[in-house]
């Protein structure tokens, strides 16, 4: 499954960027998300892989990450990995006028040869996108904080 989707960010490209891959920024974005664990190189930078780690229901949940390509401030892939499913986004950022267009392609690889509604994964996707976007351009605001 693949699909693509886009926003405007009301804030510089640095500003975003920061809040995607700096891990105290992430803390206050992304619900229930505790830390990251680098297992090869500097996660984030092209090349490295590590985990992401979250709040779970007695246990941490590791979601692993690697890094194939990093050119930013323009563009990053990040690969999820969870048991069963692979998870590819494309990031790039068009910084315009002092806002920045965050376009993400993503990429979703079944093992078992599943094909889920698209429409629910790219709803959920978009969901995502949003407490991203209320952090970045409103830098007080803590969506969550441990």
């Amino acid at each position: 499954m693949h699909y693509s989707v886009s926003d405007t960010i009301n804030k510089p490209r640095q500003s975003v960027i920061d809040a995607l891959v700096d891990v105290e920024k992430m803390k206050r974005w992304q619900q229930g998300m505790l830390g990251i664990e680098s297992t090869s190189g500097i996660l984030f930078q092209q090349g490295s892989s590590g985990y992401q780690l979250y709040e779970g229901v007695g246990v941490i949940p590791k979601l692993k990450v690697s890094v194939p390509y990093s050119n930013l401030p323009e563009a990053i892939t990040l690969v999820y990995e969870i048991p069963g499913v692979i998870n590819t986004c494309a990031y790039r950022f068009i910084e315009e006028n002092g806002a920045t267009t965050y376009q993400l392609d993503v990429t979703f690889e079944f093992i078992d040869g599943t094909q889920p509604d698209e429409h629910v994964f790219k709803a959920g996707t978009i969901a995502m996108m949003k407490p991203l976007k209320e952090y970045v351009e409103n830098e007080s605001l803590t969506i969550h904080q441990k």
